[in-house]
């Protein structure tokens, strides 16, 4: 977990050493409910909602939501959100 502040936005970051996700997958990870476990034995831990839920948001707020994968060395969700003053907010 990575947080920091660059010139105009907000950034967020959260990374991993897994699997990553093929690039042919990636946009498939921020649709509702969908799942990439290539392996039938593994159980369904999750409900698939995390990516699309923080994506909505991100954009609900004028962000936006990256997704930079290896195969074979991590991934890392990037959440950029723009600063602003309370006067712009409004």
């Amino acid at each position: 977990l990575n947080a920091r502040e660059e010139p105009g936005q907000h950034i967020l970051e959260v990374s991993d050493t897994g699997k990553g996700i093929p690039d042919e997958k990636l946009e498939r990870v921020i649709e509702p409910f969908q799942q990439l476990h290539s392996d039938p034995h593994i159980a369904q831990l999750g409900t698939g909602l995390g990516l699309s839920i923080a994506k909505a948001l991100t954009e609900a707020h004028d962000g936006e939501l990256q997704i930079d994968s290896r195969v074979g060395r991590g991934t890392t969700v990037r959440v950029l959100l723009p600063i602003r003053t309370a006067a712009e907010a409004k």
